[in-house]
């Protein structure tokens, strides 16, 4: 399992079993690892813009365009269109997609048997 985490204050924001392919070019996830992103609608473009929660680094946006829901998936709350959330933004079915910067992240790969992990 990989974890991304902020390169400004190293913060957990998203694991490799949310990752999927967006056709973008640039990283996305459809959950966060544990909801610790903070969200500004943009005034111009109408974009929901991502910050990390903890040091207000800027990663990206999210969309309402992410993949299908699947039975026993699980989301933060505080995510959007979770109980705690402070926006709807997806339709009823579909996962948000958060389009990160890559430059945002650290990537940390847990090796097995339990091993230090490695930073790439």
């Amino acid at each position: 399992t990989t974890t991304m985490m902020t390169t400004r204050c190293g913060v957990k924001l998203f694991d490799s079993a949310a990752k999927f392919d967006s056709a973008t070019g640039w990283p996305a996830f459809w959950r966060t690892h544990d909801g610790r992103l903070a969200y500004r609608k943009e005034r111009l473009s109408g974009k929901w813009e991502v910050r990390c929660e903890s040091c207000g680094c800027r990663l990206g946006h999210v969309f309402a365009d992410g993949p299908d829901r699947a039975a026993g998936d699980v989301v933060p709350d505080s995510d959007p269109g979770g109980p705690a959330s402070s926006f709807e933004l997806v339709e009823a079915g579909v996962h948000p997609r958060f389009c990160i910067n890559g430059v945002a992240l650290e990537f940390r790969e847990r090796l097995e048997g339990g091993g230090a992990a490695t930073t790439r």
